[in-house]
């Protein structure tokens, strides 16, 4: 009953010494200072995200009204209809659909 591997796993004499607290002291501070430096990259990142974002935006602003121009140009009843919310609504599910088909939303 008494096996003496057992009880050497579970006594505290048998067991080397915790590291010491200078060590651990050590260890915390890089995970901190690790932590700090992903946290300020991952803002950089941010911020690049938004900058690229609003040099974009006219851009795609641009585009957008091209499309929709060439859009009601093509089929004159189309134009007033994406104004409506109705076609607003429409617009979204074709969005959707469209997107599901390519695979985006499947993932």
């Amino acid at each position: 009953m008494n096996d003496p591997f057992l009880l050497g796993l579970f006594d505290a004499a048998a067991r080397p010494p915790l590291p010491e607290l200078d060590f651990l002291v050590a260890v915390e501070s890089r995970i901190r200072r690790e932590r700090r430096v992903r946290a300020v990259a991952l803002g950089a990142f941010y911020v690049a995200l938004v900058v690229i974002a609003v040099l974009l935006t006219p851009y795609v602003a641009a585009g957008s009204l091209t499309i929709a121009a060439a859009i009601s140009g093509w089929a004159p009843q189309v134009g007033p209809m994406l104004l409506t919310p109705a076609g607003f609504g429409f617009s979204l599910l074709a969005g959707v659909w469209l997107l599901r088909r390519v695979g985006v939303l499947s993932r």
